[in-house]
């Protein structure tokens, strides 16, 4: 009798260092577990007490020297619009891309159509070339950008696609435009000879 109490008190001592290491090693040392955390966080007891902050909550982008600069310009946004579809690289080359394209086409006093981004590929990066093309909210806030472009630049009209401009197959055709061949005058903040970019095609 007394080797099957020993045996049971030794099983049940076991059975409880085997509980005690699952909880540790759920609770300290494995990596996050969404199901888990969603199972815990329906539990009140369980949940933490502080709220978590979303840190990339920004207010939109308020700039008065961007509205300045909007407001001297010379506006032609319903004839003449740019789009930037060709952003390639990491989020560096992309970032830049899409803010020197929205510089051209405020110098320009054109309407934008949201830049698009060309994916790399992603078994290999290096391969940056591969013709399949994304909205900017893949690596952006597009709301963000949106909501923070028109506010501060209110004269620019801003397109989500090609389709939505209006009479968009009256134009006289794209002309593809290279940034190093953007010229600005020194005095001004437009583009210099315009009249020049058609010989770009």
């Amino acid at each position: 009798m007394q080797m099957v109490t020993r045996c049971i008190v030794r099983n049940f001592s076991l059975a409880i260092l085997l509980i005690f290491s699952i909880w540790l090693y759920i609770f300290f040392v494995s990596s996050y577990d969404p199901q888990l955390h969603i199972v815990l966080g329906k539990n009140s007891k369980l949940r933490s007490s502080k709220e978590i902050e979303d840190v990339f909550n920004f207010l939109r982008l308020d700039s008065a020297a961007l509205r300045n600069l909007c407001e001297k310009t010379e506006w032609n946004s319903d004839k003449v619009i740019f789009t930037c579809d060709n952003s390639i690289g990491g989020v560096g080359h992309i970032r830049n891309s899409i803010l020197n394209c929205v510089r051209y086409a405020i110098s320009a006093g054109a309407g934008l159509v949201i830049p698009r981004i060309i994916l790399r590929n992603p078994k290999d990066i290096s391969q940056i070339r591969t013709g399949e093309r994304v909205s900017m909210a893949y690596m952006f806030d597009y709301f963000h950008f949106v909501d923070s472009l028109r506010y501060s630049c209110p004269q620019m009209n801003i397109y989500g696609y090609i389709d939505d401009v209006p009479n968009s197959n009256e134009g006289r055709g794209s002309i593809t435009l290279l940034p190093k061949f953007i010229l600005f005058s020194d005095s001004e903040n437009r583009l210099r000879t315009p009249g020049k970019l058609e010989r770009i095609v």
